[in-house]
C-alpha cells in the first residue's frame, strides 16, 4: 500500500498529464463493483467524457 506522500506525487503527475483528454476506452475488470446503472450503461455514460482534474480522498486518487 503506497504512503500518503506517494500518492500525492502520483496525484499532481497524473493531473498534469491527463487533465483535458478525453476518454476512449473503458474496461471494467470487476463488474460486480458497478452496482447502478448496469455496466454497459456505465462505460457508455463515461466514453467521450472530458477529464477534468485528478484529485485524492485519503489515498484514493479521484479522476473527474
Amino acid at each position: 500500500m503506497p504512503e500518503l506522500p506517494e500518492v500525492e506525487t502520483i496525484v499532481r503527475s497524473l493531473d498534469q498529464q491527463i487533465s483535458g483528454l478525453r476518454i476512449t476506452e473503458v474496461k471494467v475488470i470487476t463488474p460486480v463493483i458497478i452496482f447502478t446503472p448496469e455496466v454497459e450503461i456505465f462505460k457508455e455514460r463515461l466514453r467521450g467524457r472530458e477529464i477534468t482534474g485528478v484529485s485524492r480522498r485519503g489515498k484514493f486518487i479521484l479522476i473527474a
